[in-house]
């Protein structure tokens, strides 16, 4: 709780200094949603981690490896849920992004390529 109010804090004052629209505002928003998917408030989470998404797109452009990131952890928000479909949406997403970005030999693609593998025998 005490990481969270600080979280919530910090967002008051990027948002007054930056805008809704600034990169750094929607870290703070992710990490927020973060914090939510730890407690196991999913919803709450997947709330706080469109917003991320949404703002990262606006910000730094659709196919920037941080809006990678934000679907990469829905997706695994959505299978906490046992959301299988939605997951694996958002996994083969982020997948697609981060290959562009880093490759595909990088370590985060292989991951999601991992992640995106057990959710396909999941779905």
């Amino acid at each position: 709780e005490e990481a969270l109010q600080c979280y919530m804090d910090s967002l008051d004052v990027k948002l007054k200094v930056l805008g809704p629209d600034h990169a750094d505002v929607a870290n703070t928003v992710e990490n927020i949603g973060v914090i939510f998917a730890q407690q196991g408030k999913y919803d709450l989470a997947l709330d706080k981690m469109k917003e991320a998404l949404e703002i990262r797109s606006r910000a730094l452009g659709a196919d920037h490896v941080d809006v990678s990131s934000t679907q990469y952890k829905m997706a695994l928000v959505y299978e906490e849920k046992q959301e299988y479909k939605m997951a694996l949406s958002y996994c083969e997403q982020a997948l697609s992004k981060a290959a562009k970005a880093m490759g595909i030999d990088h370590p985060e693609v292989q991951k999601r390529s991992l992640v995106r593998d057990r959710l396909i025998s999941k779905a």
